[in-house]
C-alpha cells in the first residue's frame, strides 16, 4: 500500500510539470472537435497572451473603446463569454481592464473556426484589434 502512495504522489508530480511546461512553451492551444449536433468540425485556438491592437487612439474619455475588425466579416464576437455582435464591432464607454475575447468564424455549415484572445483596454484610448481566420 505504501509502494502506491509514493507511485500516486510521483505520477501525479509528473503530469503537474509536465501541465505547467506545456502551457511555457506554446503560446496557443490549438484542437480540432467534431460536433455531432450540428455535424460541424470546429477548429479552437486559445492563447493565455495578451492580443496586441492594431492601432491605439486617445480619446478625452475615462472609459475604454473597443473596436475589431476581422478578415472575414460578420464573424461572432463575444466578450467575457457575452455575445456582442458581429464584426467589424465597435463598442464605446466599456470598463477599463481585462477581457477574453473571443471570435467565430463560420468558414462554412460544416466547419467553424473559434479563436480565443486575452485583451486589454485602457481608459482613455481606443484600441482596434484585427484578427485573420
Amino acid at each position: 500500500m505504501r509502494s502506491f502512495g509514493k507511485f500516486f504522489i510521483l505520477a501525479f508530480s509528473v503530469c503537474v510539470l509536465s501541465i505547467i511546461t506545456s502551457c511555457e512553451s506554446n503560446d496557443f492551444d490549438f484542437f480540432t472537435t467534431v460536433d455531432d449536433n450540428k455535424n460541424a468540425t470546429i477548429t479552437h485556438e486559445t492563447s493565455d497572451k495578451l492580443l496586441e491592437p492594431l492601432s491605439v487612439e486617445e480619446t478625452d474619455s475615462f472609459s475604454a473603446e473597443f473596436a475589431l475588425r476581422t478578415d472575414v466579416p460578420k464573424a461572432n464576437v463575444y466578450i467575457n463569454g457575452n455575445y456582442q455582435g458581429r464584426s467589424p464591432l465597435r463598442i464605446k464607454e466599456m470598463v477599463p481592464g481585462y477581457y477574453k475575447l473571443k471570435v467565430e468564424f463560420a468558414q462554412s455549415v460544416s466547419e467553424i473556426i473559434i479563436k480565443e484572445y486575452l485583451i486589454e483596454l485602457e481608459s482613455g484610448k481606443v484600441k482596434e484589434f484585427y484578427i485573420e481566420k
